[in-house]
């Protein structure tokens, strides 16, 4: 099952499990084709609606930060030439952009087009202020941190997640 980002639906899992014998001790023994069509049905269903992505952003520095971040495509979480860091921006007061890399290399080394959906950001810490995160390019997150009164602010820490 090559392609990541792209997210498989079940058939992409292989066959519907069976059991080898039949169970012939339910007290003892599992029943491996209920078992086995329940996990690929729940793997599956988290990985149509579980985010592909969150970070944190720091809005409070001079120059826009991420203080931790994890995508779905880099399992290992690291960051080289294959899974480039995301770039941060700040492109107005208040007004943030996160970049990530157009494209990645799935678990098989094929390079895939990363196309995010959506976003929603939520504030890190305790205030009255009001933040926004939404996809404004294909692999580009937007997040915009507001005061209480509806300014643009940036003076503010989100905690940002990404489908």
């Amino acid at each position: 099952m090559s392609g990541f980002p792209t997210r498989p639906l079940r058939p992409a899992f292989g066959p519907e499990p069976k059991n080898r014998f039949p169970v012939r001790d339910p007290e003892r023994e599992l029943d491996g084709e209920t078992v086995g069509k329940l996990m690929m049905h729940q793997i599956t269903g988290s990985g149509l609606t579980v985010p592909r992505a969150w970070f944190v952003l720091n809005g409070l520095a001079v120059t826009p930060v991420l203080l931790s971040r994890a995508e779905a495509w880099n399992p290992k979480g690291v960051t080289d030439v294959d899974f480039p860091a995301p770039v941060v921006a700040r492109t107005a007061q208040g007004i943030f952009t996160v970049t990530y890399a157009a494209t990645f290399k799935d678990e098989t080394g094929v390079a895939m087009t990363l196309d995010l959906i959506a976003a929603v950001a939520h504030p890190y810490e305790d205030g009255t202020d009001f933040q926004r995160a939404y996809r404004s390019a294909a692999n580009v997150i937007t997040v915009k941190h507001r005061d209480s009164g509806g300014s643009l602010v940036d003076a503010r820490k989100s905690f940002v997640l990404v489908w």
